[in-house]
């Protein structure tokens, strides 16, 4: 169901220049840009996300795609920048083909999907627009959130092939782009990392593999001496 009172997201970046915290207060959801393809790494992104820490708001991460290059490498520079924590969300921004045509944008767009579900045992949110995702741009990503970007009131809308618009970014206010969110923060589905216990238990999982291993090679060599006398 659809709150009465949507959230309120913003999309800052660098094309925001530096913010202050009195920019941001009453925001819910504060979306920073991190990367853009494999090399470009957004210079107020570590001031971004400070910012939202400090005046409360959900944090989360996009990265800009640039389908006509390589994916992992652009996952993994989103990756290593964004350094993301329990409980935030990202993005990824499909809004641009590179000359590529629509089926190899969407290959692109869901081999990043796989990666960031591998990385984050969450799905990413995808940003784009109607006509991008109508020429079928984003084909394969349906079940992941949707961004959308709607100029217009900040309303909810259907989008054709999506199973749910989670945001849509209706205009600018006081300078930043504004989305309204049509969840509540406790619905925000964030990334979950793995953390020390997990990894610990996965460690003691290959030592007793190792182990049942070394019994049955010690069982064998028991067999075959024993079946010599």
């Amino acid at each position: 169901m659809v709150p009465a009172s949507p959230l309120t997201m913003a999309d800052v970046s660098n094309n925001n220049g530096a913010l202050s915290a009195a920019q941001l207060r009453g925001i819910d959801v504060v979306m920073a840009k991190a990367t853009e393809g494999t090399a470009f790494s957004d210079d107020q992104y570590e001031a971004n996300r400070a910012l939202a820490r400090q005046v409360g708001a959900r944090f989360g991460a996009y990265c800009f795609a640039r389908p006509s290059q390589p994916v992992h490498e652009t996952f993994n520079h989103f990756h290593g920048i964004a350094k993301l924590s329990p409980g935030d969300v990202y993005a990824v921004d499909i809004e641009v083909s590179d000359g590529l045509p629509a089926r190899e944008v969407a290959q692109w767009g869901t081999e990043f999907a796989l990666l960031g579900y591998g990385a984050f045992r969450a799905r990413p949110w995808v940003y784009s627009d109607r006509d991008f995702i109508a020429a079928g741009n984003l084909a394969g990503l349906g079940n992941c959130p949707l961004w959308i970007a709607a100029p217009g009131p900040a309303g909810y809308i259907e989008v054709p092939g999506w199973r749910t618009t989670t945001a849509r970014q209706w205009g600018i206010a006081g300078g930043i782009d504004r989305s309204a969110v049509f969840l509540t923060l406790r619905g925000l589905s964030g990334v979950s990392i793995p953390g020390r216990r997990a990894a610990e238990i996965r460690q003691a999982r290959r030592d007793l593999r190792a182990a049942a291993r070394d019994v049955q090679a010690g069982l064998q060599l028991l067999r075959r001496f024993g079946g010599g006398r």
